[in-house]
């Protein structure tokens, strides 16, 4: 087995099981009657991005464009955290615990660095390389 097939193996089987320990937790919560709408639609939100990263993760060791694989990986690192953050703040019972403060001011700043991030990538950079 080649080394790019064992990753991308690896990758696959990490997220599958990551994916279903969030759609457990989200389904006790759920069944319960604990969920907080507000999280779970904000963690429906979040499924896509980290499809995305996934996604991405393989098409760069699949067509070995490996100067893209670290910027990916913030993007991906960052957005396990934020969705880690969101099924943290899930339960409604727990809502007026004061260390929730720390899971939300995490996601905001996951969200801002990625807005940022993007800007920097996107806009900044493109209109640097058309002005000069």
């Amino acid at each position: 087995m080649e080394k790019q097939t064992y990753f991308i193996f690896v990758l696959f089987a990490a997220y599958i099981i990551m994916g279903q320990r969030a759609i457990e937790s989200a389904a006790k919560l759920l069944f319960s009657g604990r969920l907080s709408i507000v999280a779970f639609l904000a963690f429906a939100g979040s499924v896509f991005p980290n499809y995305y990263s996934m996604n991405a993760h393989f098409n760069y060791i699949n067509d070995n464009i490996h100067h893209l694989h670290a910027h990916q990986t913030y993007f991906t690192i960052t957005e396990l955290i934020s969705t880690y953050c969101i099924l943290r703040t899930a339960d409604k019972t727990q809502m007026e615990d004061a260390s929730l403060n720390k899971y939300l001011w995490v996601g905001f700043t996951v969200s801002i660095s990625h807005l940022g991030q993007a800007l920097k990538d996107n806009i900044i950079a493109y209109v640097a390389t058309i002005a000069f």
